[in-house]
């Protein structure tokens, strides 16, 4: 076993014997959807077993307290963390988890979401950032980052991508230029600030409600020849 797929399974407590890998690609949005619903047995979404997931929940949610107590139009969201490893979205798309805020937009359950891989690699994680397109998830975490220090830092970053990526789907028109202006005025290069935008804009919001009519449609279409669906 791959020293990296230890620190996976020991953080994320997947299983080793689950393993979805196939030589068949599939699409993003599609990968997402699998490893959404293929989860470990026991892992809890909404209450990892994981310390460091529940502890990255945790913050996430006393920072969006903290706003919502600023700012009381801010929705509450539910914050969840999935399990994507040994699955097409880690072997084909570079996904070990991803933790998804969810909110009903127009009336239809929504959710927007960061993607993270963690890894042993420390080259790999000394060139990571957020402004790195190249870099397949948004954050690549190693295990100087799984700390309490560490993850109340890595989640003031991850709040902020979160929130960008609601803003620039369902927020204010201009959301792009105000953070290029932001990038400037901190002294950032407009190149820099473009590549956090395509950073932003990589990963779309998913249609959870299209998602779970689809899925109770496949269901009750197979259930009478006792078709399994994955």
């Amino acid at each position: 076993m791959r020293i990296g797929h230890q620190f996976e399974m020991q953080v994320l407590t997947r299983s080793s014997a689950r393993d979805f890998s196939t030589g068949t690609y599939m699409p993003y949005k599609a990968a997402y959807r699998f490893a959404r619903r293929n989860q470990p047995p026991g892992w809890c979404a909404s209450n990892p077993c994981s310390w460091e997931m529940r502890e990255l929940l945790n913050n996430l949610r006393n920072l969006v307290r903290d706003a919502r107590a600023k700012n009381s139009s801010l929705r509450s969201p539910n914050l969840s963390v999935f399990v994507a490893t040994d699955t097409p979205l880690d072997y084909q798309h570079g996904v070990d988890c991803f933790i998804e805020w969810t909110e009903v937009v127009n009336g239809s359950r929504t959710a927007f979401y960061i993607t993270i891989d963690l890894t042993r690699n420390a080259e790999k994680r000394a060139g990571a950032g957020l402004i790195n397109i190249s870099q397949k998830a948004d954050f690549i975490l190693s295990e100087q980052d799984l700390t309490p220090v560490g993850l109340t830092h890595i989640a003031r970053l991850m709040l902020r991508l979160l929130i960008d990526r609601r803003q620039l789907f369902f927020g204010r028109p201009d959301w792009a230029v105000s953070v290029r202006y932001a990038f400037a005025r901190f002294g950032h290069s407009a190149e820099e600030a473009e590549k956090y935008v395509d950073r932003v804009r990589l990963c779309g919001p998913i249609n959870l409600e299209h998602h779970s009519t689809l899925r109770r449609a496949m269901v009750s279409g197979r259930n009478a020849v006792g078709t399994r669906v994955a």
